[in-house]
């Protein structure tokens, strides 16, 4: 059984029902390699300091797609509670 369950999505609040489901996983190595955390910087486009990184933001990718959070769920450790 695949007891490693990949969550992830967009904003704060996670969508209903399964819309934010990845998939399942033999381990939590093997989900977490799906996730490819990227940084954003936003560049002066003028003026003094042109060029230079005016901010910095973080986000996820999985399977190309951009995220803004994501989660690694043992199934069994949830089944159990």
């Amino acid at each position: 059984m695949k007891r490693y369950l990949l969550i992830a999505g967009y904003y704060y609040y996670p969508k209903g029902g399964t819309a934010d489901w990845v998939g399942c996983f033999e381990t939590c190595e093997e989900a977490e390699a799906k996730v490819v955390r990227t940084q954003e910087h936003e560049l002066f486009s003028r003026g003094p300091r042109k060029g230079q990184i005016k901010s910095t933001s973080e986000y996820y990718s999985v399977d190309g797609s951009k995220r803004d959070w994501y989660e690694v769920i043992d199934l069994m450790e949830w089944m159990e509670r």
